[in-house]
């Protein structure tokens, strides 16, 4: 398991993934406008824009097997005052063959360490609410539930728990 910075190459790969666990993950709770909108060609055009110009105060790091992305991560400064400063997991996704095997516990652990080397206190992130597999993800992970929010959209406005740690993962 290699976790590494995502570069621009990556955006194909990244994109596909994404796409497709989301999918998978949201078939039964998403709206209908939401999984249309939502699709490949959506995906594709907002990673190669992300990759190719990166906000300095963002993170997307990357599971790279030999050249396959296992998963990703991306984290940045959090909007929220539920997070009270620590910056946002945004986007944590592992492709469905590897889910399981430690993959996500890797990236999380990795991405709470860099977030802390950058000066991070801590970090946060949002769950939809009936994604029960990742509740039980976080919670195992150590997550405190602090309250709930509405993802401001436009296309899904999703009802989400939040999360927070006070410090690095480290196991």
């Amino acid at each position: 398991m290699a976790i590494r910075d995502a570069v621009i190459a990556d955006a194909p790969l990244v994109a596909e993934l994404h796409a497709a666990v989301w999918h998978e993950t949201y078939q039964d709770l998403a709206p209908p406008e939401a999984r249309q909108s939502l699709d490949l060609a959506f995906r594709q055009k907002r990673w190669a824009d992300m990759l190719a110009a990166p906000s300095k105060d963002s993170v997307t790091l990357v599971d790279d097997a030999g050249g396959r992305i296992r998963g990703f991560v991306h984290a940045e400064p959090s909007s929220s005052q539920l997070f009270q400063g620590r910056p946002e997991i945004k986007l944590l996704y592992v492709a469905s063959a590897f889910q399981g095997q430690g993959v996500g516990r890797a990236l999380v652990r990795a991405m709470s360490q860099r977030l802390s080397q950058q000066g991070g206190n801590g970090f946060g992130l949002c769950v939809v609410e009936g994604n029960d597999q990742a509740i039980a993800f976080y919670e195992r992970l150590g997550g405190r539930r602090v309250g709930t929010l509405i993802d401001p959209g436009p296309i899904w406005r999703s009802s989400n728990i939040a999360y927070v740690w006070d410090a690095p993962l480290n196991g």
